[in-house]
């Protein structure tokens, strides 16, 4: 079987990029695979390229958004590309351009990640600027929580054109249950529509930083944008009664913010920056709890996973793709959203209760390895992929 597999980037940073290098890993002995990105981290890891394969820039697959499109030449390359290595499927992990995912369904073989929102919402991650779920089927009355009348034009109509392409492909994969029942609401066939949750790659010989060692700390671990609830966490931290220090993992918009934040003598915040897998793992384990104050609706949380399957309870609002992970009081708690003064209360409680910490941090290992088993999650995707082709 041959596959090929479209990304915006070659990246390991974000749920959605290494979802797919994952999978795409899973692949190599079984099938012949060709990743096409259109731009590189520049410190990808060398052991992440080597493990996925063949790879190739295909400039250009990182457009999509308004005043930022596809071109002809970049079609007509992805065109060619098609045609030389002869796939039975093509799955595009990210990719939102509708010319793209247009060219793609018309051959038979396309395979459709929605990885967010932007297939069924104009606006921020269905969250209303007052922070309430915007629970409005997507169509021409949406836009409340966008006031300049041409942009929210141009994005309602962005979304319609991605939302009609994903419409055509072969098949749908989302990562929550919570995506595929939005993706129902807006139209998509549900029988084409498949929930593949992320697959979360475990280390070996874990350890801990001299520095900072196990249960010392709290951990918000994310890219460093708004709607990730950077802001709320910073906050939180400042108000926490236990003098218990915020740990910060992660890289973005908001990392001079941080560092800032970090630089004041008794503000509780620590910035360590981007993790490689390992040390991120390392910082994850010691962890008393992970944060996720989120101030938009999580498509599902990568990173919450990860921490039930480190034995590591979960403050978190209970909304979107989290209630597929999130059982509140068995294995974290359930935080408001954008509510700074609830997430430091919660980060007490735990702290000040070891043994319900300890027994969360017990029951979402159990719970999660049970019910997000990787070789099931695989062998749900395989089966997928077998329908398109002669098989693995």
């Amino acid at each position: 079987m041959r596959l090929i597999f479209l990304n915006s980037r070659l990246s390991d940073k974000s749920g959605a990029d290494r979802w797919l290098l994952d999978i795409v890993a899973s692949l190599q002995g079984k099938a012949e695979t060709l990743m096409l990105f259109s731009r590189q981290d520049a410190d990808m890891p060398t052991d992440e390229l080597r493990r996925i394969g063949p790879a190739r820039r295909l400039k250009g697959l990182d457009t999509g958004g308004i005043g930022r499109r596809v071109t002809r030449g970049c079609l007509e390359k992805l065109e060619d590309a098609i045609r030389n290595f002869g796939p039975d499927v093509i799955h595009s992990n990210d990719v939102v351009d509708p010319a793209v995912l247009d060219l793609i369904a018309v051959t038979g073989k396309a395979v459709v990640t929605v990885q967010d929102h932007r297939f069924f919402c104009p606006g921020p991650g269905k969250a209303l600027p007052s922070g309430r779920i915007c629970n409005r089927i997507f169509g021409p009355g949406c836009g409340e929580c966008l006031a300049d009348a041409s942009y929210l034009h141009a994005m309602l109509d962005l979304t319609l054109k991605r939302l009609e392409a994903a419409k055509k492909a072969a098949a749908v994969i989302t990562l929550s249950e919570y995506m595929a029942k939005e993706l129902v609401r807006v139209g998509v066939d549900k029988a084409r529509i498949l929930v593949i949750p992320p697959i979360v790659k475990l280390p070996w010989g874990l350890g801990f930083q001299d520095d900072l060692p196990s249960g010392s700390y709290h951990l918000l671990a994310c890219r460093l944008v708004r709607h990730k609830g950077v802001r709320v966490a910073l906050e939180a931290a400042s108000l926490l009664a236990t003098g218990t220090r915020l740990v910060v993992a992660g890289d973005g918009p908001l990392q001079k913010e941080v560092k800032e934040a970090a630089s004041f003598a008794g503000s509780g915040v620590r910035f360590l920056g981007w993790l490689e897998h390992g040390e991120f793992w390392k910082i994850l384990h010691g962890a008393l709890s992970l944060w996720m104050p989120s101030t938009w609706i999580e498509p599902f949380g990568i990173v919450g996973l990860e921490a039930g399957f480190a034995g590591v309870p979960v403050l978190a609002p209970l909304r979107g793709g989290v209630s597929d992970w999130l059982l509140p009081g068995k294995t974290g708690l359930e935080i408001g959203p954008g509510d700074a003064v609830d997430l430091a209360a919660k980060a007490d409680y735990l702290e000040s209760n070891p043994a319900e910490r300890l027994a969360m941090g017990l029951a979402a290992q159990t719970w999660l390895q049970e019910r997000f088993d990787p070789f099931g999650t695989l062998a749900r995707l395989m089966t997928l992929y077998q329908g398109f082709g002669p098989g693995f």
